[in-house]
């Protein structure tokens, strides 16, 4: 974020959810190798309604949402974010904003 207020709002707000148990602490290792960095996640493993070729279908495709600020560049397919026992393989980075990668994975 370019606004230091902002910037300093959603930090304390990712720190209240992480204080309340709605984050989970992790680590990203990146394909490529390089030390694993240490990031707060937000896993949702709700199945999701899709559609592909006039067919309505069930994905059971778990998304994770991490700090842009806590890992930098984007995740990359085959990256693996690590959240204790959980393990979950980066298919797809779906969004982002100023503060978020929106990611798609493979528990």
């Amino acid at each position: 974020m370019t606004n230091p207020a902002l910037t300093a709002l959603d930090d304390a707000i990712h720190a209240a959810f992480a204080d309340a148990g709605l984050a989970d602490s992790a680590v990203l290792r990146r394909r490529t190798g390089g030390a694993d960095v240490p990031c707060r996640i937000f896993v949702d493993r709700e199945p999701s309604l899709g559609e592909m070729g006039g067919v309505d279908f069930i994905a059971n495709m778990t998304r994770v949402r991490m700090l842009r600020a806590e890992v930098g560049q984007a995740p990359r397919k085959g990256d693996m974010v690590v959240a204790g026992t959980d393990s979950f393989t980066v298919d797809r980075v779906e969004r982002t904003d100023e503060s978020m990668w929106w990611l798609v994975c493979n528990p």
